[in-house]
């Protein structure tokens, strides 16, 4: 958690848009399989304020990415058998 908390102060900093106000990263909740966490940061107007979280998140998400690729959600399916399904419910009838 530490070194996602300094990569969002890192690029909280770097940000035109953030007024030095709020940064903070917080695990929000924990179940088996996956860990929540909110970010926290400020800006001086709410439309300054959504474009500073929309950079923030694909900034992490990029990090996160490249450094931790193995902690991010994978959800996989069979595409050919999501197929099939159609084609198989009105054979059947």
């Amino acid at each position: 958690m530490a070194e996602l908390r300094e990569k969002l102060e890192e690029i909280a900093r770097a940000s035109r848009l953030w007024d030095s106000r709020v940064v903070a990263l917080q695990v929000t909740d924990f179940k088996e399989s996956t860990m929540e966490i909110r970010m926290l940061v400020s800006a001086s107007t709410a439309p300054r304020t959504f474009d500073l979280r929309c950079e923030v998140r694909e900034k992490m998400i990029a990090f996160i990415q490249q450094r931790y690729p193995e902690a991010l959600p994978r959800i996989r399916t069979d595409l050919q058998d999501e197929r099939a399904k159609p084609r198989a419910k009105a054979m059947a009838h």
